[in-house]
């Protein structure tokens, strides 16, 4: 597996680059795989690409983990509409003397909003790194069917409310989910929102596999050769002197 900088650099300069839906793929000049991938019910795509050497894949059916494909590129762009709330008047913190303390809202306005994760946030997060090289792709005779055990979280902390948020594989299911709290201003104004969606992995060939090593049929040694020759000569002499004689 690539780590970032490697990823970078490959992106950067690569002889040959392949735009998928406005995602960049590198491609080395040699014959790469090229697969993409959905989910049901989320917007957007991913991409993963290795060099054929990598591995066969042809069998009927192999898993095979991320660090095993030679120059493994994973990128991908998931998003989906959040549900968010955001306070309309004051809320506030109140005590009053033998009763307590409580706490007190107005009105609030619910709405959606697009939320958009991808692989570039969760490399640039710190989670990403391992994450290609842990998880499991399921091929079938040549074909990307599964991925499996790929989970990445993207953690952001700020002065003003923190976001958490996750994207994961695990076949046949995958998901996103996403959660902010923005205090617009501590206690008495803020905003809450909400995804959680999964869904089944749909997958696609971009560029298909080919086998770097195909099966060659043997040629005959010349040594078979002028014995099979010579052996049809010695038969289609016997079959004329038979019919001489008859």
């Amino acid at each position: 597996m690539l780590n970032l900088l490697q990823k970078k650099t490959i992106t950067l300069s690569s002889s040959l680059a392949v735009t998928f839906g406005g995602l960049l793929v590198p491609v080395n000049m040699a014959q790469a795989a090229v697969f993409k991938f959905t989910i049901d019910g989320l917007d957007g795509s991913g991409y993963i690409s290795f060099d054929d050497e990598s591995v066969d894949i042809s069998v009927e059916r192999v898993i095979v983990q991320g660090s095993d494909l030679n120059n493994g590129y994973f990128d991908w762009s998931f998003g989906g509409t959040a549900s968010a709330r955001e306070d309309i008047y004051e809320c506030g913190y109140y005590y009053y003397p033998g009763y307590g303390e409580y706490y007190n809202c107005g009105s609030y306005r619910n709405y959606s909003e697009r939320v958009t994760l991808d692989s570039d946030m969760a490399y640039w997060s710190g989670s990403g790194f391992s994450a290609f090289d842990d998880a499991d792709f399921i091929f079938e005779k040549g074909e990307l069917v599964g991925i499996d055990n790929y989970s990445v979280d993207i953690d952001y902390d700020w002065l003003s409310g923190w976001t958490y948020s996750s994207f994961w594989l695990n076949y046949p299911s995958a998901g996103l989910s996403y959660h902010s709290l923005d205090y617009i201003d501590y206690r008495n104004h803020w905003i809450q929102s909400d995804l959680n969606h999964s869904g089944s992995q749909q997958f696609s060939t971009i560029v298909p596999w080919k086998n770097p090593n195909p099966p060659v049929e043997k040629v005959p040694e010349p040594s078979t050769v002028f014995a099979l020759v010579g052996i049809g000569l010695l038969l289609n002499k016997k079959k004329r002197s038979l019919g001489k004689n008859s």
